[in-house]
């Protein structure tokens, strides 16, 4: 029984666990390459990123909104978002953005602390889904 409760938690080779930081982003390779999907750990520091993801938790600290965002696979990324975008947003839709709505976004990619996942600070946001 504790091996089917570890791989529920850890996942297995068919079903492998979420990560942090993970979430697909669409990245502009640069040089002409054009865009391309990727797991937002695999983006450099610095680059500019488009995604799309469902709210899975929602925190105002002070000028900031926290969200985490996963994807249908569970994977995540914690994205930041100044206090007024965020509620410019939600006036496009006519009610406060929420957990549970899907927003698209772009921002920039952050690696603040060293070993942690890296963060999507975002400067543009709207709902996609209401």
């Amino acid at each position: 029984m504790a091996t089917q409760q570890l791989n529920a938690v850890l996942g297995n080779a068919d079903h492998p666990a979420p990560l942090p930081g993970r979430l697909l982003v669409d990245h502009d390779a640069g040089l002409g390459l054009g865009s391309a999907l990727k797991p937002l750990a695999d983006v450099p520091a610095g680059q500019t990123v488009t995604t799309t993801g469902r709210i899975d938790s929602l925190t105002v600290a002070g000028s900031r909104v926290l969200l985490l965002l996963a994807d249908s696979n569970g994977d995540t990324a914690t994205v930041i978002v100044p206090s007024p975008k965020f509620m410019t947003a939600s006036r496009g839709i006519g009610r406060p953005i929420t957990v549970g709505d899907t927003v698209q976004l772009h921002g920039t990619v952050s690696a603040r602390f060293e070993h942690m996942p890296k963060i999507i600070d975002a400067f543009a946001v709207r709902a996609v889904a209401a």
